[in-house]
């Protein structure tokens, strides 16, 4: 399992973290320690150690683990602060029902679950290992709770009625919701979300030197430009090094700064032969809880996190340097210098 898992997603580590726990909450309940979980955690870590990158994959992801700036800058690292109904019905209806049956849940797993869930409201993108660690154990005390009303008529029959009405609701709740999963999904293909009909443009144009775009573009920039390189990708907002002069300490620090209009680009642009922006010609504009605390709250009591970059602001600077717009569509715009 381990062995997939590693190979897949850097999300093993909560695995992993998970096995230890569990290991310690049951040795703590029998007083003693069992050799067969110690053999299971032991082969679960070498499992993760069987991939292409072999120690590295380790050092990769504690790295990004470990990176504080990631929880405000990268959306998928964001704290779990973004309302969704659908949600809550399901944590409340959980959190009533393991509350309830702890007994016969156990510490273990409700332990783990408490884990999963502190890990998932530090960062979005565990939230789905809560739900789906959670539901076995919500879906245990509902049959449970049925079982118990099944001997009274009276119990059963208003069971049944606010199954109904339960139900109706997250219909409703659902059906609300699904606008903006349809929005996702529409952004995410490939006409609406990536600039496809910009890169047919510079595939035309045979510019030279190398582009600057979006972090999130890069890896769509390598998979249909790869004679250019970008300046940042996916990969990369974790990685430090102290670099030679030709190079750089972070990538993403300066991709920051560089679109954040909080230091001249010129330098940059300069030392690796950037003679094309690529860029969102759109403001997206995540109106959650997240962006209000970190852009009106935390500056009050002085914790500034660096903000994501409006794209049209940048795109107005450059302008301002000299640099001609040479392309434009409703997705992006091009300039070159």
């Amino acid at each position: 399992f381990f062995l997939a898992w590693a190979n897949l997603h850097g999300g093993f580590i909560i695995g992993l973290v998970v096995l230890v726990l569990a290991m310690l909450i049951s040795s703590w309940q029998s007083k003693s320690i069992r050799a067969y979980p110690i053999i299971i955690l032991i082969f679960s870590i070498l499992a993760t150690l069987i991939n292409p990158y072999g120690v590295s994959l380790w050092t990769e992801t504690l790295q990004v683990a470990s990176d504080t700036k990631l929880r405000w800058t990268i959306e998928e690292w964001h704290p779990y602060l973004t309302f969704s109904g659908a949600f809550t019905l399901f944590a409340s209806l959980s959190f009533v029902l393991i509350a309830h049956y702890r007994k016969m849940i156990g510490l273990v797993a409700i332990s783990v679950s408490i884990f999963i869930l502190a890990a998932g409201l530090s960062s979005s993108r565990n939230m789905p290992f809560w739900v789906l660690f959670t539901l076995p154990l919500t879906l245990t005390g509902l049959g449970r709770l049925q079982g118990e009303v099944a001997r009274n008529r009276k119990i059963l029959s208003r069971l049944k009625t606010a199954n109904k009405i339960l139900l109706l609701l997250c219909f409703l709740i659902v059906f609300a919701e699904m606008i903006y999963p349809l929005k996702f999904i529409q952004n995410s293909l490939e006409e609406q979300g990536y600039p496809k009909a910009a890169v047919e443009f510079l595939k035309s144009q045979n510019t030279g030197g190398e582009i600057f775009a979006p972090y999130a573009w890069g890896g769509y920039l390598i998979w249909k430009l790869p004679n250019k390189q970008v300046f940042i990708d996916g990969r990369m907002p974790s990685w430090h090094w102290k670099a030679p002069p030709d190079k750089l300490d972070s990538a993403f620090d300066t991709y920051l700064a560089v679109t954040d209009n909080k230091t001249n680009s010129l330098p940059a642009f300069d030392k690796f032969n950037i003679q094309t922006v690529l860029w969102k010609n759109k403001e997206e504009k995540n109106i959650d809880l997240a962006n209000w605390l970190t852009e009106r709250i935390l500056p009050i009591i002085g914790v500034n996190i660096p903000i994501a970059p409006s794209a049209l602001d940048f795109v107005q600077k450059l302008k301002e340097l000299g640099w001609e717009e040479v392309y434009s569509d409703k997705t992006s715009i091009i300039l070159t210098r």
